[in-house]
């Protein structure tokens, strides 16, 4: 007998023909996981490996700023300091700095967008290296402050706004209420920083340039050839140091350092990925197992067919063929299945996940790289649960087959112990799997249930950006935003409305150096000196429900013609103050190039989350906005009823109202899941990956038992004659599960032990709840297992008793 393609490819159809719903549950187990592998791979390689799309990337670098007393490393540096590194480094070709924006977008029926912007300084496309779509990139005279208003738009604006059409290059477009030339179209792919819309000069010579305290730009240098990443390092502190002794005032402890621009971008979320990545890749391999012992157990079954075609002449390298030809067929129509449902996700990815739930995620799209990846796991799955069963054929003796008959299938103890160990890995990896998982359900709750310090229920955020025209008028930005807050503190939909400069959770703070009237904080400290400024309504307290410890709140004497007035959060206290010292006899100044009388400090509020739920509070600053409005604000409402509360007809209502200002509608628990995006994908994945890796062994451990209890007949009719119960062979059954138990449970714990210092980067602190529910999660392990295969042998040894009898 020759082997041929067609005849394996009819034999595996006729396998399917016999055993549907076997080769369904097969393909289906198969197509989830290999499109789950293969999306993560995907992701994961774009995120973290791929290079940045900018010719030469790995040589592009972000200048960062240190605190030098605690270490902490921000990605941020005041335009002024900028500038000085700029002009006295020699490491590199050029730096740029940019920073975001709001601008408010007027479409053609009238309605005005809030768009994302970028402001960037001269050599942007010089240092990253870029080419535009269409169109040129700002010249030298577009950052000159005389000239008019130029703007690179993204590529997904010109198409979605602009319909693609070539003629957008020397149109006019309103951004503010100004008119800007568009003089190009980024590259498809360009995403610096993340999510903009457009891009616009900033001009050479301005007030911010002599602004120290002000530290919102993200600076990038491209690293000349030849010259090291130490040398670059050592150069940068060194300018650092002699800015310190040049402006003590704002620069007192601040370092200078770098790190490489695709290493900032991704951030901290390479570690989770890869992480989340080996979880499925581990549900992946316990699918294998599980099939390979369901191969394994068809193989067993068709014993007495193996021998017959083996006494009319095939030979073992026939039949191992043949049975690898099963597992390869169902393999690969699993795999290929994936591949589709991969290519479902990939293609609307956009629409799956929401902006900025990772990093590079509008680069992640289809390329060969994913059907590649389906082909290897295909071909890694068709060897690991097709060897073995197709192995076990060519271990057959067609003797002892024909002679066995079809009461008994003569399996031999090597098959036992096969069967025994692809248990024990089954169970293994079900209990690394649910141990990862119950460690990040432990952390994600714990994050979750953080006092926040502000009742967070039912929350709404406006992010209103009033624009440039109202940027220098303070009394006409006052007045607007108290008219808006009593039209939304109007409305019945709503039982509170406040104000915001710095909004909880929304991902930024404003952030200022400052004095205290009669200290020199810089020379007592000697570290830099700063806090979070935030330009509030008048009951902001109130309406977020934040605690005031000292003093009083603001009050409606708090006006622009009245005293300058302050609250301090706690952390501002124990930072700044020292013990016993009275912080409503303190007097603060902060920003004094737009206020600079001092304000009377008049009450101490209690820290709440402000940047995000896992940060340590920072010293922070509030000012009533009747005081010192600021440019772009957020407005905080509290939904009294959120079942019948329709957000897409406020959000209507509001932009028809305010049809010229930017405005943005988000919830709370919007703003919570972006900033717990990683946390959320890992509970997500761990748990329904756990869950169903745990399904997955319990089928297999029923599929063995119920196999074992079927080729022991012969013996459990000779027990059962001689008075044997019912009873005692399910224990005799029960017995034989639990080595495999045991050593599946034993490897499983020290998998996860082993890849504990990875978990506990993400574990938090583990507490005496996570040891007994570990505990709690083996013996839940072990008691399903055991009612499994209770439930199996128990079944089969009471259907039919008689047979069994007869079969002696």
């Amino acid at each position: 007998m020759s082997i041929y393609p067609a005849l394996l490819v009819r034999d595996s159809a006729r396998y399917w023909k016999r055993k549907p719903f076997q080769a369904a549950l097969s393909i289906l187990l198969l197509a989830l996981g290999s499109a789950a592998v293969a999306i993560l791979w995907t992701v994961t390689d774009v995120v973290v490996r791929k290079p940045l799309p900018f010719p030469d990337s790995q040589e592009l670098y972000g200048i960062q700023s240190v605190d030098e007393k605690t270490g902490e490393v921000l990605n941020f540096m005041a335009l002024a300091d900028f500038r000085d590194f700029r002009e006295r480094q020699q490491s590199f070709t050029s730096l740029f700095a940019y920073r975001g924006q709001f601008l408010n977008y007027k479409e053609d029926d009238g309605n005005t967008r809030q768009l994302y912007g970028a402001k960037v300084t001269r050599d942007f496309a010089l240092v990253l290296k870029i080419h535009p779509e269409l169109g040129s990139f700002f010249d030298d005279d577009d950052f000159l402050s005389e000239n008019a208003r130029s703007a690179v738009i993204s590529y997904d604006l010109w198409m979605d706004e602009f319909s693609g059409t070539e003629d957008i290059v020397g149109s006019s477009i309103w951004f503010d209420e100004v008119v800007y030339q568009v003089i190009g179209v980024m590259p498809k792919s360009f995403n610096e920083p993340s999510f903009a819309d457009v891009w616009t000069p900033f001009p050479d010579v301005t007030g911010e340039y002599f602004v120290r305290d002000s530290r919102y730009w993200n600076v990038v240098g491209r690293l000349k050839d030849g010259v090291s990443q130490e040398a670059a390092r050592q150069e940068l502190g060194q300018i650092a140091n002699d800015l310190e002794e040049q402006f003590p005032a704002t620069n007192r402890g601040r370092g200078a350092t770098m790190d490489l621009l695709q290493t900032m971008i991704v951030g901290d979320f390479s570690t989770p990925l890869i992480l989340i990545l080996v979880a499925v890749s581990l549900v992946m391999f316990a699918t294998c197992l599980n099939l390979a012992n369901i191969q394994l157990i068809s193989g067993l079954q068709r014993r007495s067919e193996n021998g017959v075609r083996q006494a009319i002449g095939e030979s073992p390298k026939q039949a191992m063929a043949r049975a690898f030809m099963e597992s390869c067929a169902i393999c690969f129509a699993g795999c290929g299945l994936g591949w589709v449902l991969s290519w479902l996700f990939i293609k609307n990815v956009d629409s799956i996940l929401p902006n900025m739930f990772l990093p590079r995620l509008n680069e992640v799209s289809m390329s060969s790289s994913l059907g590649w990846t389906i082909l290897v796991i295909a071909l890694l799955a068709s060897l690991s649960f097709g060897l073995l069963p197709a192995y076990q054929v060519t271990r057959s003796n067609t003797n002892d087959i024909i002679k066995s008959g079809e009461s008994r299938h003569g399996l031999s103890r090597e098959s036992g112990r096969s069967r025994m160990a692809l248990l024990a890995g089954q169970i293994a990896v079900a209990v690394a799997i649910l141990q990862a998982a119950l460690l990040v359900v432990h952390e994600y709750q714990r994050l979750r249930e953080l006092d926040l310090g502000f009742d967070e229920r039912n929350l709404l955020m406006i992010t209103v950006s009033p624009g440039e025209a109202r940027m220098f008028d303070l009394p006409g930005l006052s007045e607007f935003y108290s008219e808006m807050d009593e039209w939304l503190s109007g409305r019945s939909d709503f039982s509170d409305a406040t104000l915001a400069s710095s909004a909880p959770l929304a991902g930024f703070e404003l952030e200022f150096g400052f004095q205290l009237q009669g200290r020199d904080l810089v020379s007592e400290r000697d570290e830099a000196v700063t806090a979070g400024y935030n330009s509030v309504s008048l009951d902001y307290l109130d309406s977020m429900k934040i605690g005031l410890l000292e003093g009083r709140s603001f009050s409606d004497w708090d006006n622009r013609e009245s005293q300058k007035v302050a609250m301090v959060n706690k952390a501002f206290v124990e930072k700044y103050l020292a013990a016993g010292e009275d912080p409503l006899m303190q007097q603060v100044q902060i920003m004094p190039w737009m206020v600079p009388d001092f304000r009377q400090v008049v009450g101490v509020v209690d820290d709440y989350a402000q940047v995000n739920v896992t940060d340590e509070p920072n010293p922070q600053i509030l000012v009533p906005y009747t005081q010192s409005p600021w440019v772009f604000s957020t407005f905080i409402t509290r939904v009294r009823n959120p079942d019948t509360f329709k957000a897409e007809q406020f959000e209507t209502e509001l932009k028809q109202r305010y049809p010229d200002i930017g405005l943005t509608v988000d919830t709370i628990e919007n703003l919570l899941d972006r900033h717990l995006s990683i946390q959320s994908l890992m509970y997500l994945v761990f748990v329904g990956f756990g869950s169903a890796t745990l399904l997955l062994s319990l089928f297999g451990i029923g599929s063995q038992m119920a196999f074992n209890v079927t080729e022991r007949s012969r013996e459990w009719g000779i027990r059962l004659a001689l008075g044997a119960t019912v009873q005692q062979l399910n224990n005799l059954v029960i017995r034989k599960l639990m080595l495999p138990l045991i050593v599946g449970c034993g490897l499983g714990l020290a998998l996860f032990a082993a890849s504990f210092k990875f978990h506990a980067r993400f574990g938090g602190e583990l507490d005496t709840f996570f040891f007994l529910a570990s505990l709690a999660l083996i013996v839940v392990i072990t008691v399903a297992s055991v009612a499994t295969t209770w439930f199996v042998s128990d079944r089969i040894t009471r259907s039919n008793p008689q047979e069994i009898l007869r079969s002696i």
